[in-house]
């Protein structure tokens, strides 16, 4: 089902609507477009079966105003929907998300790559995901308007942070026996995160299925 929405309900101008651009009322990233499509209908996620699942999940969203790594773990339907468009919220794109309070966006600008807090949890073993053909961070996620979605305190914790993640490499290396990292077998076909073409993202879901498949073999 995961794979059909992929597939099926996030090219075009579904889920990447640029003409809202210039309107403060409507988001260019319409996660709740994507709530909706998780919601009901063909595609609706059994959350209840997710949130009974002996596997805690843990999603990590950026503090608007620290800039530092927040961690959920849903208990409720609602739950798991807010947090999921908060971990995904991306500057400019869509609107910081509230919760308890506090404003949440991205969680890639604070931890992209959360082994270092997986170690930490304790695991014996880590499978990271890595949608780039290399684990190691680049300046690419420097760029000015996402630095300038946060405040001061905010910058300085993200610069702090992007430090920390260009050494994401070593603590792989040093944690070899616990840490596995799948990567693209070749350069993903997407031109960039929010590529909305079709063609390509189907090519992106290919080669992630056989890259998983020989990753398991």
């Amino acid at each position: 089902m995961i794979e059909a929405i992929w597939r099926e309900c996030v090219h075009g101008k579904l889920l990447m609507r640029w003409h809202n651009i210039f309107r403060a009322d409507q988001p260019v990233l319409n996660l709740f477009y994507l709530n909706n499509v998780l919601r009901s209908g063909s595609y609706k996620l059994s959350v209840e079966d997710l949130l009974q699942s002996p596997v805690k999940m843990c999603m990590v969203a950026t503090d608007y105003q620290s800039g530092l790594a927040h961690y959920f773990s849903p208990k409720t339907s609602d739950e798991f929907f807010l947090q999921v468009r908060a971990s995904a919220a991306s500057p400019w794109l869509h609107p910081s998300v509230p919760i308890d309070g506090a404003k949440y966006i991205d969680g890639g600008l604070s931890d992209p790559l959360p082994i270092e807090r997986s170690l930490a949890d304790g695991h014996d073993e880590v499978v990271v995901v890595c949608n780039r053909s290399h684990i190691a961070m680049s300046h690419l996620n420097l760029l000015p308007p996402r630095i300038g979605a946060l405040g001061y305190s905010g910058r300085q914790q993200m610069f702090r942070s992007l430090s920390k993640l260009r050494n994401i490499g070593s603590l792989v290396e040093a944690n070899r026996t616990r840490v596995r990292v799948i990567l693209p077998s070749i350069e993903p076909p997407v031109r960039w995160p929010f590529d909305s073409s079709k063609a390509r993202i189907n090519q992106l879901v290919d080669l992630g299925i056989a890259d998983a498949l020989a990753f398991l073999s």
